[in-house]
């Protein structure tokens, strides 16, 4: 589900800061949010 919302955010990667930084912000966010409720394995 991910990818295509991603794909769709190409064209604006050309127009600026603003719309790198607001991608970052949702890299960063998603990042956390997985390693937060991640899959906890025991080793």
């Amino acid at each position: 589900m991910t990818a295509p919302l991603l794909l769709a955010t190409v064209p604006f990667a050309v127009s600026g800061p603003p719309t790198f930084l607001l991608a970052l912000i949702w890299v960063v966010a998603t990042s956390m949010t997985l390693v937060i409720r991640g899959e906890r394995v025991s080793g």
